[in-house]
């Protein structure tokens, strides 16, 4: 979210729904923190970004390797007084009972507000506020437009008072995403914010499942294949059955300085098998377990040396062959608690370090869960690419003494998701 810092008054958003820079993110340098431009000139700002759009797996195929986000955003803004919130993670509840969106229910829903402004110059609580939500979706009616919400000091959490409610028609379509806008008065002054819900009972089929327990430590199972990038040591992906206080078997890639002449850098990979999506599906579910410690800066909360991410390639015929980012067209990726990746590497000109990416990287603290939701795969034959990297420097236990430096996954299941029909269909 692109933020105003006008004089004399707080951070404020450029955007009325948080983007994601990882969006678009194909084969060309990354978009975090590319293109950003601004000037305040008689009390107002003019502000330009690259501004990124959730796409599918296949935007911009069969021909491009390169996805259609981002596109250059401008916006004009003036030092007019707005409440620092945002949204939190909604949550709701459904008639239905099942934790999913049907036609014909009413959904009770929470939206918390963040009140975000923490600089002690210009921090303060957010008071009088108000919410009234609203929907241009076809189906669905707001009844329970309006509600109250609690003083909220800063960098501190307020619910709405009261439930704000939906009703979906007995026409409604399942898996029909629902647009929301929720328009928020306050003492500071109003801001409207956006966000998505997705729908739809779903109903899973498994692609492809693997926890690497079928073959000994140090094996590859069927399908799977180690590939050197970079690096004048070749030291390929493998399974480990100790990483990480395990006794259950895992991929894995040490993090160690044993390149020939001092010269540590290398980029090593793994392929998984091919699956095919079937044509169709919603969007392609992905769980894992992940365990990594590695290089970090321990002055930096985010950045980090060595660690691995994933992209996926698409093999369908027809497609030109690309590999993009997960990141590039996740509608949802979470690690553990937390949101994406917890670290980015720095830029670096080394051909055999595979600079400037987002990754699991640092110390992980033990086997985090690992969820994402891949949309725009039906009909496509795709393939998981583990990408591990690192650069000349030190080590894990460089940073933290004792440690046993190394990345792993595990567990990992692909499904298909379709949305099942409405009742009596």
């Amino acid at each position: 979210m692109g933020l105003s810092t006008l004089p004399a008054s707080k951070p404020s958003a450029l955007t009325s729904r948080p983007f994601h820079a990882g969006w678009g993110n194909d084969t060309g340098q990354p978009n975090l923190g590319d293109y950003i431009q601004a000037v305040a000139q008689n009390g107002e700002m003019f502000a330009a970004w690259a501004n990124t759009e959730q796409k599918g797996f296949t935007d911009g195929q069969p021909t491009s390797g390169s996805f259609t986000t981002p596109d250059a955003a401008f916006q004009r803004t003036s030092g007019g007084a707005r409440a620092p919130l945002r949204m939190g993670t909604l949550t709701f509840t459904d008639s239905g009972g099942n934790g999913f969106i049907d036609p014909s229910e009413t959904i009770n829903i929470k939206i918390p507000l963040v009140n975000y402004v923490t600089n002690p110059g210009q921090a303060g609580t957010a008071s009088g506020i108000t919410g009234t939500l609203s929907t241009t979706t076809a189906g669905v009616t707001v009844t329970g437009t309006t509600s109250a919400y609690p003083s909220i000091t800063p960098n501190g959490t307020g619910q709405n008072t009261s439930n704000f409610v939906l009703v979906t028609s007995p026409g409604f379509v399942p898996g029909t995403p629902i647009e929301l806008k929720l328009a928020v008065t306050a003492v500071q002054g109003p801001v409207t914010l956006l966000t998505t819900v997705y729908t739809g009972t779903p109903t899973f089929s498994t692609l492809l499942s693997e926890n690497f327990n079928g073959v000994a430590a140090g094996s590859l199972p069927a399908g799977w294949t180690a590939a050197h990038a970079g690096g004048n040591n070749t030291v390929p992906w493998t399974t480990n059955s100790t990483f990480c206080n395990t006794t259950s078997n895992a991929a894995f890639h040490v993090n160690a300085n044993d390149g020939n002449a001092g010269a540590h850098t290398r980029f090593e990979r793994l392929f998984s098998p091919l699956f095919v999506v079937p044509a169709n599906a919603v969007y392609v579910d992905i769980e894992m377990d992940v365990c990594y410690d590695t290089e970090d800066e321990p002055a930096l909360n985010i950045q980090a040396y060595d660690g691995f991410l994933l992209r996926i390639t698409d093999q369908t015929t027809g497609n030109i062959l690309r590999s993009v980012l997960a990141e590039a067209f996740a509608q949802e990726f979470t690690t553990g608690s937390i949101f994406h990746y917890p670290k980015h590497f720095p830029r670096n000109s080394n051909t055999s370090y595979f600079q400037d990416m987002s990754a699991w990287a640092g110390d992980s603290q033990g086997w985090q869960h690992v969820h994402m939701r891949l949309p725009g795969m039906a009909g496509t034959t795709a393939q998981l690419r583990f990408e591990y990297t690192q650069d000349s420097g030190g080590i894990c236990s460089d940073i933290r003494p004792g440690h046993s430096c190394g990345v792993a996954f595990d567990n990992l299941v692909i499904k298909s998701v379709t949305i099942a029909p409405p009742p009596g269909n």
